[in-house]
């Protein structure tokens, strides 16, 4: 049965969570990071039973077992809904608890007038085929560059020095003329095609790099 994370949970979600599932749904804040313990009391209370308008959170649960938890937040546009948390228990059913899990997404989403649904997970994820399954289409790829030091060596051992200043507000326009034309015309179109659309997708951190 899918439904609403409830207080009374609390006890299931421990038990669920203490097995260190993984999370399989990335976004722009937890891409190429650590990932952060996934339970906490704080948590349980701000985000997965939180009462704002923003956020929600489905279990699927059978017999008191929790199989698998997703949460959606809105993105700036209020019409689009990005998936943060995607973890499922290793089994079997698996791919049958995840394709429950996005079809139900889908289906309360087009309730609200959700227009679209955001899913990113790693390029090689075995829930590639069931996101498909529940009408997710894959529309970029993304490969990320991780910088290890502020101070680049040399082959000979010599120290480089680079000049990186932070983005200014005074930026924005030119870095939006960029993406505009470096991004390809149908990610645009998914994400962002105006300025302030941009602005609130950058802001939020939720999909284009700042």
């Amino acid at each position: 049965m899918i439904r609403s994370i409830r207080p009374t949970d609390l006890a299931s979600l421990l038990a669920f969570l203490r097995k260190g599932h993984s999370n399989d749904a990335k976004t722009g804040r937890n891409l190429g990071r650590r990932e952060r313990r996934l339970f906490s009391l704080g948590r349980f209370l701000q985000e997965w039973l939180s009462l704002d308008e923003d956020r929600y959170t489905w279990i699927d649960i059978s017999r008191g077992r929790i199989r698998g938890l997703i949460s959606v937040r809105t993105r700036p546009a209020p019409t689009s809904w990005q998936v943060d948390t995607l973890i499922l228990a290793p089994s079997s059913e698996c791919p049958d608890v995840c394709l429950g899990l996005l079809n139900y997404v889908s289906a309360v989403g087009g309730e609200v007038g959700i227009h679209k649904v955001f899913l990113r997970i790693q390029r090689d994820s075995p829930l590639s085929d069931v996101a498909r399954q529940a009408g997710f289409l894959p529309y970029k790829s993304e490969l990320l560059y991780w910088r290890q030091s502020l101070m680049p060596v040399g082959g000979d051992g010599s120290v480089l020095k680079g000049i990186i200043r932070a983005k200014r507000p005074g930026d924005e326009l030119a870095l939006f003329q960029l993406y505009s034309a470096t991004v390809p015309g149908h990610v645009r179109e998914a994400e962002a095609m105006t300025f302030d659309e941009w602005k609130a997708i950058t802001k939020k951190d939720l999909s284009l790099p700042t």
